[in-house]
């Protein structure tokens, strides 16, 4: 079983202005799928708004900087609805989320931050990963091939997107 949020706990959790820099990440999660840790890694300079391209090319992972999860950069276009957060919220350098000394947040302040968020909106407890899920999800539910899941995930193999398969049901019947 899959955990993902409804359309409606997503527009709900996306009615918070609290706090800025934590909506802005809740946000590109959703509209991503991007993995905490590619989110956490993720610089300006890796942020084209003239073309409205994500470059996805490190995942900050308990403080330490490597490569995203399958050693492969991609890329990723940037919606609307972002772009324009983006727009509001861009900088010149440095992480595109950070406090203002320049500290990413660790896991368990993102975590704290989400947390919080739910409770304000009236959302369910979830984790992280259940953005990236829920973007994952409602491309399923949308008719996007699984393979194009696959790659905007940066997922090595079709084996895990599978996984979602079977909200896709009008793949099945076009298939047939």
């Amino acid at each position: 079983r899959i955990d993902f949020l409804t359309p409606n706990e997503t527009r709900q959790l996306l009615q918070d202005h609290q706090e800025p820099m934590w909506d802005l990440m809740v946000l590109m999660a959703l509209r991503t799928g991007m993995r905490y840790g590619e989110l956490a890694g993720l610089r300006w300079q890796d942020v084209d708004l003239d073309r409205r391209v994500i470059s996805i090319r490190k995942s900050l992972v308990r403080g330490i900087l490597g490569t995203p999860k399958n050693g492969q950069e991609r890329h990723l276009r940037i919606a609307q609805e972002l772009l324009e957060s983006l727009s509001r919220s861009r900088s010149k350098n440095g992480y595109v989320f950070q406090f203002t000394d320049g500290r990413s947040p660790t896991y368990p302040q993102a975590r704290n931050a989400l947390n919080q968020i739910c409770k304000r909106t009236g959302v369910r407890r979830f984790s992280w990963h259940v953005l990236r899920h829920t973007f994952a999800s409602l491309l399923a539910i949308e008719g996007v091939t699984i393979p194009i899941i696959q790659n905007l995930l940066g997922h090595a193999s079709i084996v895990m997107p599978m996984k979602y398969a079977h909200l896709s049901p009008s793949a099945l019947s076009d298939a047939v």
